[in-house]
């Protein structure tokens, strides 16, 4: 018996060998550096971020996630030089990388001085990019300005607070503009920044806000303002639930080329966005179920989106967003086949390399969770004392690198 039991046990054992030539699962170096690298940076601490990225760089020099945050981390430290050369290499790793590309183009070979300055916050905030704003803000303040220098500020700093979501700030610098400068208060650009700030302040404001929308919308309809009045009355019909996707779409089809298509393209993501939680509410799926109606309907939405599309910025963010849902919603709950059937569909989208470097990692990660769930479902039966060995070995052979492996290798061997 005993010679018996060491054979099957010598048996396992080669099985084992086998099943495993591949190396564990883990993570780089590199990746974990990034990871904490983003943490640090999301919370202010700029130097921390940069030194993680330096030393990462130099583990994984051809990521160009790793460069691109490192010109960041530069850029909120002040070295420009530094930040422009990060985003030089990310641009030589990745080309077409949305965020380098501008800051390259609103930096490069230019004196900073205050009209410069004015200049790359003007084309910052054209393409919606926030942080690195207050900094250059915060600079053109500290100097001696013309009163044509002082306005600018005035209207770029009411953009930055209503991209930041800081409506009472922006009315504050509005007021300031209106007492400085009560001639240029009724422009048309100072009465668009004005009727968004009021229908961001809601309350009393958020009637006055729209009604002048309306009338930009309506009366200066063959300039750029109407355009820009009215995807600003879509986006507010859209967190009403009077509108719908068709609605963005359309207005990005009739305009484009306008100068609020990042602004458009933000409300595409937004209104799928709401597809996806109307289809959250109800009751967990179950593992034979399928996509639900909603989840078709956001996708379908989503391939009209991305055509729509011209940064990879919002084209991740929404490529991020189908995959969580698909991962929380349907993965995590064993609905594999809906799960899978959501990938498919993203695979079948013509996508940005970075938003198709985001489908392949999360068909990784779907893929360990099935053989995570198929390993659960062998080791309880093993448990009720049903012979599932040889479901195991094949497990074993077929997932050599699944983060459960050593503990595959062994249940098959308490088994025996």
């Amino acid at each position: 018996m005993l010679f018996s039991r060491n054979c099957r046990i010598g048996l396992v054992a080669t099985c084992l060998l086998v099943a495993t030539a591949l190396p564990a699962f883990g993570a780089s170096d590199a990746e974990q550096a990034l990871d904490a690298a983003r943490t640090a940076f999301d919370n202010g601490q700029f130097e921390k971020s940069r030194d993680l990225l330096v030393t990462a760089a130099q583990t994984d020099a051809k990521n160009p996630d790793i460069r691109l945050l490192l010109g960041k981390s530069y850029y909120q430290l002040g070295e420009l030089n530094k930040a422009m050369a990060a985003w030089r290499v990310t641009l030589q790793l990745a080309p077409k990388q949305a965020y380098a590309l501008r800051m390259i183009d609103v930096l490069s070979g230019q004196a900073l001085d205050v009209d410069t300055r004015l200049k790359v916050v003007a084309g910052l905030l054209k393409n919606r990019i926030y942080q690195p704003v207050s900094v250059e803000l915060a600079t053109i303040r500290s100097k001696n300005l013309s009163d044509d220098q002082r306005l600018q500020l005035l209207e770029l700093s009411t953009e930055y607070y209503l991209g930041t979501q800081a409506p009472q700030s922006a009315l504050r610098s509005l007021g300031e503009l209106a007492v400085r400068f009560p001639e240029k208060h009724k422009a048309g650009n100072v009465q668009l920044l004005l009727a968004r700030a009021r229908v961001a302040t809601a309350g009393d404001s958020l009637a006055a806000g729209l009604a002048l929308l309306e009338t930009l919308a309506k009366e200066q309809a063959e300039s750029p303002l109407g355009p820009a009045a009215e995807i600003e009355l879509i986006a507010f019909r859209l967190r009403q639930r009077t509108a719908k996707i068709d609605t963005v779409l359309a207005w990005i089809a009739k305009n484009a080329g306008h100068a609020q298509q990042l602004r458009a393209q933000e409300e595409l993501i937004f209104a799928i966005q709401q597809l996806l939680s109307d289809t959250a509410q109800g009751p967990a799926p179950k593992p034979e179920n399928q996509l639900s109606d909603g989840v078709k309907s956001a996708l379908a939405a989503a391939a009209k989106a991305f055509a729509a599309m011209t940064t990879a910025s919002d084209a991740d963010a929404l490529t991020a967003m189908i995959i969580q849902h698909l991962e929380t919603r349907y993965a995590s709950n064993r609905a594999f086949d809906a799960a899978g059937t959501g990938l498919k569909t993203l695979e079948a989208i013509k996508l940005m390399p970075s938003s198709q470097r985001l489908v392949v990692a999360f068909a990784k990660r779907l893929g360990v969770k099935i053989a995570t769930a198929e390993y659960s479902d062998i080791v309880a039966k093993l448990a009720q004392n049903l012979d599932e060995t040889k479901a195991l070995i094949a497990w074993i052979k077929n997932h050599p690198d699944h983060p459960q492996r050593a503990a595959a290798r062994q249940a098959l061997l308490d088994w025996y």
